[in-house]
């Protein structure tokens, strides 16, 4: 099995070993990799070879001479003998018909040591330096198996080569593992010795939690380090399942970038950024926290979008069901399942149209009053969040005028649609509460301005019947109390908030969280 999963990987990959040159006289200049194997058996390596002068890279294919110019060359591969994965990388000198030979029986397995942990996923990769720039010899795979068994063949005179290794640790017998250990390292050269130990006291600590709506789906938790720079130490993501509560130890002084994906029936989706600006360095021996999931599915800003740009109303966004942000992370407007949606948009009671994105022009003269509905659904055997609509009333147009000593601003009238952020309080990891306790339960109200009023209703039979729930606080946080369920089962929500211009926004969410 491992030998089919990794022959797609090393046709863009490469390993290194011993080099036979023939004289220049005997023929053009070429390259064939060959291998010597862990069992002494021999083989035809595909591998990867980078002009160190020009950062041409090119394909060879195992038993066959690849024709190059006369150069300085970093031949690498990955090299896979069931149950072995062998990495290496070499920079040789060809002139005329040159044959590198890997002994993999030479190699030295990659291990880590951290307290009562196993390794579960494994990258190492090794990157050659051209110019100023770091290439790879691998493809988007990488080599991340087995963790177990993967092997480094040393050389570590192999200058402008360099290694990373991200290993992932975790404690055997528990899935998810309550505690993990994502250690990083950097060498130069390939070493003889790839050996990478913990002490979780010098490591930066992430306190995770991670929760779906779904019975069925499962999270994979893909981390990505980089150096202050932000040069890549492995380059791609590596990761786990996690659900629940983790304690996740890292190694510190990197910027670690964070990849959610959660598999549903039939889509597999990332919620986080890739975190093209993300600049924190985790420091050694402090504590950070991260949260994804929690809460009630359902529209926040920017999905869907309500707003006015260049004279124009624009209702639209990606599929309105979402997670909102949790502690320490941000969110991509998310996918999680197949979607049905929808908008219309009214104007003084007018149909302006409808679809899964509405325009109209505003009249920069005189406001007019806006409404804009949606509806959403979600496909399959699903359990939270299946059914979603919103409306939004609200103010656009007209102009209004600041003048100062030194300036006049103009500005048309500024949409307020709100958003709500419904969060029960003791969801578990599938966002269920105790059928036999109350729940409390936050409500705040994004992008809408001064709130004059806020109100909350339920419903346990699939919002066939309502009860009202009374609403404390002031402002755009507020509070309500549920009292217990007595029994399993489902919560809808309606919530609604109303401005002192008159603007409105009200959200109705069909088995907003579950009851267990």
């Amino acid at each position: 099995m491992i030998r089919a999963l990794t022959a797609a990987v090393t046709a863009a990959a490469a390993v290194c070993g011993s080099v036979a040159v023939v004289p220049a006289s005997a023929a053009g200049a070429s390259i064939r990799v060959n291998y010597l194997g862990h069992s002494g058996v021999k083989g035809e390596a595909e591998a990867s070879v980078i002009d160190l002068s020009t950062g041409k890279t090119y394909a060879a294919h195992g038993g066959q001479d690849t024709p190059v110019p006369a150069g300085r060359y970093a031949v690498g591969a990955y090299i896979a003998e069931d149950p072995w994965m062998t990495v290496a990388a070499r920079v040789v000198q060809v002139s005329g018909p040159t044959t590198v030979v890997f002994d993999t029986g030479k190699a030295n397995k990659v291990t880590f040591d951290a307290p009562g942990a196993t390794t579960s996923a494994l990258a190492v990769v090794p990157f050659v330096t051209v110019g100023h720039k770091q290439r790879t010899f691998i493809s988007d795979m990488g080599a991340k198996w087995p963790a177990d068994q993967t092997y480094v063949l040393g050389d570590p005179a192999a200058k402008g080569i360099g290694l990373g290794v991200h290993g992932v640790l975790t404690r055997s017998g528990a899935e998810p593992s309550p505690v993990r250990y994502d250690l990083v390292k950097s060498f130069q050269g390939m070493p003889n010795e790839v050996t990478v130990k913990a002490d979780p006291k010098s490591l930066a600590r992430v306190e995770l939690d991670v929760a779906t709506m779904d019975q069925a789906q499962t999270t994979l938790l893909n981390l990505t380090a980089e150096n202050p720079d932000h040069s890549p130490v492995v380059g791609e993501p590596v990761g786990i399942a996690v659900l629940g509560h983790q304690t996740d130890y890292r190694t510190p002084g990197l910027q670690w970038a964070t990849n959610l994906s959660m598999n549903s029936l039939d889509a597999t989706e990332f919620l986080t950024e890739n975190a093209k600006d993300h600049n924190l360095l985790y420091a050694a021996g402090k504590t950070y926290h991260e949260s994804w999931g929690y809460g009630v599915w359902s529209p926040r800003p920017a999905s869907p979008a309500i707003y006015a740009q260049d004279n124009t109303l624009r209702v639209g966004g990606g599929p309105p069901i979402c997670a909102w942000a949790g502690t320490g992370v941000k969110l991509d407007d998310c996918q999680v399942q197949t979607q049905q949606f929808s908008y219309k948009l009214y104007k003084d009671g007018k149909l302006l149209g409808e679809g899964q994105s509405v325009t109209a022009p505003v009249d920069t003269v005189k406001p007019h009053w806006y409404s804009a509905e949606l509806t959403a659904g979600r496909s399959g055997k699903v359990s939270l969040s299946t059914t979603v609509s919103a409306r939004w009333y609200f103010q656009a147009g007209g102009t209004t005028r600041t003048e100062t000593a030194k300036l006049i601003v103009i500005k048309h009238n500024q949409v307020q649609p709100g958003m709500f952020r419904i969060t029960p309080a003791g969801l578990d990891d599938r966002n269920q509460v105790d059928h036999t306790a109350p729940t409390s339960i936050a409500l705040s109200v994004a992008e809408f301005g001064d709130v004059a009023s806020m109100s909350l209703e339920s419903s346990d039979d699939g919002g066939k019947t309502w009860h009202s729930v009374p609403v404390t606080g002031t402002g755009a946080n507020r509070t309500a109390k549920l009292p217990a369920a007595g029994k399993p089962g489902m919560v809808s929500l309606r919530v609604g908030a109303k401005s002192a211009n008159g603007a409105s926004v009200q959200e109705t969410v069909i088995n907003a969280y579950g009851v267990r």
